[in-house]
């Protein structure tokens, strides 16, 4: 499971963007963010879900500049 979920800059994170990207959760150019931040020293995690279909699970799993936020997703 993707840690950023519950990090206070998952809204602006250009790192979970990329994962949202190859998660295809939604359209990275449609969301305008005038400064991304970029974290540092993180560690990403992808399994392969299906080798036939080429499906793989991309999730963060380590982030020096994760800030714990719970739920901080779910805020607009």
């Amino acid at each position: 499971m993707c840690i950023c979920i519950n990090c206070n800059y998952v809204k602006k994170c250009s790192i979970y963007r990329l994962i949202e990207k190859h998660h295809q959760q939604f359209d990275i150019n449609s969301q305008k963010i005038e400064k991304l931040f970029i974290p540092y020293s993180f560690v990403i995690n992808i399994n392969i879900l299906s080798k036939s279909e080429s499906r793989l699970d991309w999730d963060v799993v380590e982030c020096v500049s994760f800030i714990e936020a719970p739920g901080k997703w779910l805020h607009k």
